[in-house]
């Protein structure tokens, strides 16, 4: 009866169900913590996908500014496996990401993914106006022009990314910035050096033309006028310069101190914008010369053997609509009777110049060279110490200072304002 009545392991059963009642507590804690640990990595990758698929988009709107897609030059597919090009940043936008778990793993920091994120961007044309978008055109056959087939200045750009199973679409209507004018000192001629093959009593550069300032033949030499002169060759007691004081020895390019590589009107970076502008008019010329010199803004990469001649009797452009031609390299030779209206910049990519002080004879070369009854109404500039040549029979070059108001490169493009949306994705 003792043993009975004895209370010995009566603490077992309390004990137990405090074991279940904390077994399932924590079973219970188990799970909400990981719903919401799922939970954030989902909202993680979607966040994730929205930035790749942002950055995407902003990628492609600068692409734009650099060269508008046209119905001759449309944009290829693009994507994070594509070579970087001036139209698609490809793997260059996986910089800005690294799939490591160390935040300074990657090269640039960036967003933390256990893979690397897949991209794409492309552009789509308006071709249902530009107050419209329908995801319908990513898919539809024969799939819209990846470029500004009907010239009205506005694209679509869409661009999406998945990131841990989580895939976002952003659309935004671009347009085309308005062409920006670039700075150019006024003058009839700046060269290395000018020199005329005519003898006679005749003016060869008209200065004044029909501005109402002269503009000036200036030289990055520091010798003559004198007809047998290296740096300023023409006789001036035979008026072949009008006005005969419109002449500059020593010129200096901008605010730098001369040396052997910044005797240059145009930097590289508005080369490279006019380039662009070229290439979106259609009217660039990668190598060979082009067959004529009309146009608002011609660009020439490579001449031909490095010299492209004109000689038969043509116009070209008119003074009404003068035009620009830019050379990055090689020369240029006019001839026969013909007239170019507008402005000849020539980037002189072959040339050479001294370390210090004024254009010398040891660094001139020749780069443009009128001869025949050829005129040029405008303007000519020559980068280092390039030279040009005129001699014909009667004047070669008119000043004409509404020809620099032509030199445009393309206007920056972005998004229009309401345009940017998110397109629901399944």
């Amino acid at each position: 009866m003792s043993r009975l009545r004895s209370e010995d392991g009566f603490a077992i059963a309390p004990a137990m169900a405090v074991m279940v009642i904390v077994l399932a507590l924590g079973a219970a804690v188990l799970t909400t913590v990981n719903v919401q640990s799922n939970q954030t990595r989902v909202e993680s990758a979607g966040e994730g996908a929205f930035e790749v698929a942002d950055s995407a988009l902003n990628s492609h709107l600068l692409n734009l500014s650099r060269s508008w897609p046209t119905s001759s030059a449309p944009y290829p597919a693009c994507n994070q496996a594509t070579t970087a090009t001036t139209t698609c940043m490809g793997t260059a936008l996986a910089t800005n990401f690294t799939t490591s778990a160390s935040p300074a793993a990657g090269p640039n920091g960036g967003s933390n993914f256990s893979s690397g994120p897949a991209w794409s961007a492309r552009v789509i044309d308006d071709v249902g106006g530009s107050g419209y978008y329908s995801d319908t055109l990513a898919t539809q056959t024969p799939a819209p022009c990846a470029c500004d087939a009907n010239a009205n200045g506005k694209v679509w750009v869409r661009a999406e990314a998945s990131v841990g199973g989580r895939r976002t679409v952003i659309v935004s209507l671009a347009e085309q910035g308005e062409p920006v004018l670039e700075e150019l000192p006024t003058a009839s001629i700046i060269a290395g050096w000018f020199t005329t093959t005519n003898n006679g009593k005749k003016v060869i550069v008209d200065a004044q033309g029909n501005s109402a300032t002269a503009g000036v033949v200036a030289v990055r030499c520091d010798t003559g006028p004198d007809k047998n002169d290296p740096c300023l060759g023409y006789d001036p007691g035979k008026g072949q310069l009008s006005p005969s004081d419109a002449y500059q020895k020593g010129y200096v390019d901008g605010t730098g101190i001369p040396n052997a590589t910044n005797r240059k009107i145009l930097d590289a970076e508005a080369l490279a914008r006019l380039k662009a502008r070229a290439q979106t008019l259609g009217s660039y010329y990668a190598t060979g010369c082009p067959p004529t010199l009309t146009g608002a803004l011609v660009y020439v990469e490579n001449p031909t053997n490095g010299t492209c001649s004109y000689t038969s009797n043509s116009q070209f452009n008119s003074a009404a609509n003068p035009g620009v031609i830019i050379f990055a390299g090689g020369q240029v030779s006019l001839g026969g009777t013909s007239d170019y209206y507008g402005l000849m910049y020539m980037a002189n990519r072959q040339g050479t110049a001294p370390a210090s002080g004024p254009c010398t004879a040891a660094h001139q070369n020749s780069v443009v060279n009128l001869g025949g009854n050829t005129e040029v109404h405008g303007a000519i500039l020559v980068d280092m110490c390039g030279g040009v040549i005129a001699g014909s029979s009667g004047t070669n070059i008119t000043f004409d200072a509404n020809v620099f108001g032509n030199v445009v490169s393309n206007g920056i493009a972005g998004g229009v304002k309401n345009s940017y949306r998110i397109i629901p994705t399944s």
